[in-house]
Formats: C-alpha cells, structure tokens, sequence
C-alpha cells in the first residue's frame, strides 16, 4: 500500500469513528422522544419561564438560585474564579468541563453575584490574579471565600454543546425565534420569553446563552445591539 492510500484510508477510518460517536445523539436530537420511552430532562430547549420573571434551566432557578445549586450539580471539575473585564465589572463564573445533558454533552459556564460590597471583598483577598487576553482579569478565591460565593445568585449559564448546530435544527427543538440580529459574522437568535439568546456560528461552535427572562433585554440584547451599532460606524 502507497503511503498516499494509507493516508486516505486512515482518514476514512477516523471519520468512521466520528460518525459512530456523535451520530446517535445528533440522529435523537432531530427525530425527537421516541413514543413511550422515558422523557428525557434538563435538555437544552426545556426551559421554563415562570411568571416572576425568572426560569429554570438544567436543574437551576435562574435568579432566585444559588451558585451552592451548581456546584452540588456538578461537583467534579466546578473552577471557580471571580472575572473583572476592561470596565472593572466583577462576575463569578464557574466552568465546568464534560456535563451530560439529557443526551446533549458540551461545556458550561455558570456566572453569578453577590452584592457589590462582596465582590469587592473577595477581589481584595484573592490568592492569585492572572491577566487574560481579553483585557480582563481571572482572580483565584481565598479559600475562606468559597462558602461566601456559594450564596451568590445564579444569573446566567452559557451552553457550548459538542455537536454542530445548524438553524434547521434549532428552529425545530427551540422555534422561530423573535428576533434576529447579525453580527461580526454571527447569527443571533432572540427567545427574550425563555431569557435565551443563541448564537449561530457556521465556522465554529454555537453558544446558547441563558438568563432570567427580566433581564433579557439589559443582559443579552442591549450588549448585542451596542455592539451592532458600533460594528456600523
């Protein structure tokens, strides 16, 4: 065998390999439940929007949940760090790595609050700061701080699922959504009743972004159509 036919051969057999792991959950996530089988839970279009303005998702009251909820959620690989950006807003954010929802797998990211006074403290007695690439900054809790994160209010999650979704997908597990904006070669789709936003990306991942619904508007579309305008000058 040439080395050009072996080379071929081994990409076909990788292919084939990409094809068994990922076509099962891609084959469910079009045909829908099959009849009689045990409902699936916490899959990403399951959101519950309920009528104080908030919602549950994966398991976690967005709003009135606690970050405690999270991380007994998913205990294992739970990092957790406080995020200071190029405007000096602080957010808590966890990532975790590998969750398994319903028969969707992806990554998660899980930000919260405490009030300003709080934020401030825990910034103060961080064990390690680290600049990122973005102009923002990653500092470490003390470990006397965790209990006091656990008690910040859940405000957002956001979704990198494994699988590649298209619109044709997502408009059949989420709908049409009520609104769509392009932007730096992204399609965003608004679902402002779910507290939802997902971003379409036909060269990388898509991003679902989840928030109480109340805070749609000041959250996800606002920062969107700022973007937007400024993207236009």
């Amino acid at each position: 065998m040439t080395q050009k036919k072996m080379f071929v051969w081994l990409g076909l057999a990788v292919a084939a390999i990409f094809v068994l792991a990922f076509a099962p959950a891609l084959w469910q996530m079009v045909r829908g439940p099959v009849p009689g089988a045990v409902p699936e839970h916490d899959l990403p279009w399951q959101v519950q929007a309920l009528p104080d303005g908030s919602s549950r998702v994966f398991g976690l009251a967005l709003g009135p949940g606690r970050l405690a909820d999270a991380r007994a959620r998913w205990p294992d690989n739970f990092q957790l760090a406080l995020l200071v950006d190029g405007t000096d807003a602080a957010t808590l954010e966890a990532y975790v790595e590998n969750v398994q929802l319903g028969f969707v797998s992806g990554r998660l990211i899980v930000s919260a609050m405490l009030p300003a006074a709080q934020m401030q403290g825990l910034r103060e007695r961080a064990s390690k700061i680290e600049p990122l690439a973005s102009g923002a900054h990653r500092y470490t809790l003390a470990a006397q701080d965790l209990a006091l994160a656990d008690g910040a209010s859940l405000r957002g999650i956001s979704l990198i699922p494994a699988l590649q979704l298209d619109a044709a997908l997502v408009q059949q597990r989420f709908g049409a959504p009520a609104e769509r904006l392009q932007l730096q070669g992204l399609e965003h789709w608004l679902y402002p009743a779910l507290g939802l936003a997902i971003s379409l990306d036909p060269k990388g991942k898509e991003l679902l972004q989840y928030v109480a619904p109340a805070d749609f508007s000041a959250r996800l579309r606002e920062p969107l159509l700022a973007l937007q305008k400024s993207g236009a000058q």
